[in-house]
């Protein structure tokens, strides 16, 4: 299944994040691919703001992790919330 996905719409039009595209698995999700344009933060001070542009243009598409098992072994940093007392 071929899906495109994109953000909230703003009050002033803006989206809320990147648009992206995907093809999804529906018998094995773990098959699924997606990018996201033009990169995979919407911060424009951010190095992954325009980080898969050249992916863009060569069609190149990024697994898309559903497991946990997959999402430990493919994560590069990890962000622990914890909350106030």
């Amino acid at each position: 299944m071929l899906a495109a996905f994109c953000g909230n719409r703003q009050r002033d039009g803006r989206r809320g994040h990147a648009q992206g595209h995907g093809c999804r698995d529906l018998g094995d999700v773990r098959n699924s691919v997606s990018l996201l344009t033009p990169g995979q933060s919407g911060h424009p001070g951010s190095p992954h703001y325009d980080d898969q542009v050249d992916d863009w243009f060569t069609g190149t598409y990024h697994p898309m992790l559903y497991a946990r098992e997959d999402v430990e072994r493919e994560a590069r940093h990890r962000l622990q919330l914890v909350g106030g007392e």
